[in-house]
């Protein structure tokens, strides 16, 4: 590795990679090169962050460049092509959520990170958030007794309506780009989050349909249930907000509920002494855990493994689920959990 860590970005489609570049600019590390297909990106690319050399492909910018790092910011059919091929030039990966379209996208990944040593990241954005910090650790702490019911609420108007990018919502109102519509946008962030609670599910049942959105062929809302020994969790998705509906995470143990609403930033709890809630001081995220560039320089410096939300095989396992979800929209019924191979 260089003694200034070179970072390049793969792919320029996915709007989030506008909020990531600024958390990489603020490091020690070089910007040196950037690929994709529109020349608007590219170019904007330079502009703001002044990477000097950019590609219409990643595997000329593989080939070119002498990379240790690359963000990862394209559909998310294509995750595993970059992964691989990064891989493969011994290049670290940052990708942005979810981790793919699909499980065997997926476990493809996987096993690119590990025949050739690389790190591989999967950056979920309300990892970052204090809510979630302070919720698991709370849990964790046995603060609310014995979790037996999570529930997750996201979504906002629509990639068109809340004013994403064409780049961004032409795929993401692909079936097979995105995985699915609103489902795969939103649950993912929900079945990442009761996996923090709950752990791995032992079945899921979905439903997904367009409800009210008749210029795209994909879902606009999604439910997925997923069913434990002694728990339940339910993770609702939407392109179909109006106004600014709170995005809230309710965890339920035994001795306590917390309620999380991610756009206004408080974390309430609830019990015996705080009937009718209580909002919590949320301490500061430490330095090396603020945003995800951050994180995962440290990571790829120390040597150090990746862990929760990010944590690729826990998000393997989210992809599971999202696969397991969609076969039970497909052939309507419950799905057991694990998939059969």
């Amino acid at each position: 590795m260089a003694a200034t860590p070179r970072v390049g970005f793969a792919g320029m489609t996915h709007d989030h990679v506008w909020g990531l570049a600024p958390g990489w600019s603020e490091l020690d590390v070089e910007l040196v090169a950037a690929a994709d297909p529109n020349g608007p990106l590219r170019d904007r690319m330079s502009r703001e962050f002044g990477v000097s050399r950019t590609y219409d492909g990643f595997e000329d910018m593989f080939a070119a460049e002498d990379l240790d790092i690359v963000t990862v910011c394209l559909d998310n059919a294509h995750h595993a092509d970059v992964v691989e091929a990064a891989a493969a030039a011994g290049v670290h990966c940052l990708v942005e959520k979810p981790m793919a379209a699909t499980l065997d996208q997926a476990e493809r990944m996987l096993a690119a990170a590990g025949e050739h040593g690389i790190m591989l990241m999967i950056n979920w954005p309300t990892n970052w958030m204090p809510i979630y910090r302070e919720a698991a650790r709370m849990a964790a702490a046995g603060d609310l007794g014995r979790i037996y019911q999570v529930k997750h609420k996201g979504g906002h108007a629509g990639p068109e309506g809340i004013g994403c990018s064409e780049y961004f919502y032409d795929w993401l109102y692909d079936a097979d780009l995105n995985g699915a519509g609103a489902y795969m946008d939103y649950s993912g962030y929900g079945a990442n989050i009761v996996y923090e609670y709950l752990g791995m599910p032992t079945a899921v049942y979905a439903h997904a349909a367009n409800l009210a959105q008749d210029f795209h062929t994909v879902d606009d809302n999604g439910l997925l249930l997923m069913k434990y020994e002694r728990a339940m969790a339910l993770v609702e998705a939407s392109w179909t907000q109006t106004g600014h509906v709170p995005g809230t995470t309710q965890i339920g143990g035994e001795e306590g509920i917390l309620v999380a609403d991610y756009h206004a930033g408080d974390l309430i709890l609830y019990d015996d002494r705080n009937k009718d809630g209580r909002i919590l001081n949320l301490p500061p995220l430490v330095e090396g855990q603020r945003n995800a560039p951050e994180y995962f320089l440290h990571k790829v410096l120390s040597g150090e493994p990746i862990e929760g939300p990010s944590d690729p095989a826990r998000c393997r396992n989210i992809q599971e689920v999202l696969q397991a979800g969609l076969m039970s929209m497909e052939l309507g019924r419950e799905i057991r959990l694990p998939l059969e191979s």
